[in-house]
């Protein structure tokens, strides 16, 4: 019976570590939150990687990268990450018309505001 009760107790802490619960919120920090790309070429594809920390007590839940524009695409990890631990967010820009830009990218997380957005600045050129 002891050994029983110490399996739950240690099996139920472990998932406890890989998952949050509802409601649960932590804090995340980025290295950069807004990245200025300069000159890209007209048709050229950017790669570049915002990358993160889990600055709280509870696992992080990246669970949507949104971006405003077919020209930006993300990928990220969608396991949890547990506090401390580190993610990044990859993201590709394609210049597909001249002119300044400045593109949004919304992470949807576990944080108490829900949504911390990302700022992807510059300008396409005809080379």
């Amino acid at each position: 019976l002891l050994v029983a009760a110490g399996a739950v107790y240690f099996l139920s802490g472990r998932s406890r570590a890989v998952t949050s619960q509802p409601g649960e919120c932590t804090t995340i920090r980025f290295e950069q939150d807004t990245l200025r790309l300069g000159q890209v070429a007209l048709g050229a594809t950017v790669p570049f990687v915002f990358k993160y920390t889990n600055t709280g007590d509870v696992p992080l839940l990246v669970k949507n990268v949104q971006t405003t524009c077919g020209c930006t695409e993300a990928t990220w990890e969608k396991s949890p990450l547990l506090p401390g631990q580190s993610g990044e967010i990859k993201v590709e820009f394609t210049g597909e018309s001249e002119g300044r830009f400045v593109k949004t990218i919304y992470v949807v997380c576990n944080i108490w505001k829900k949504v911390y957005p990302l700022l992807v600045i510059g300008d396409v050129v005809k080379e």
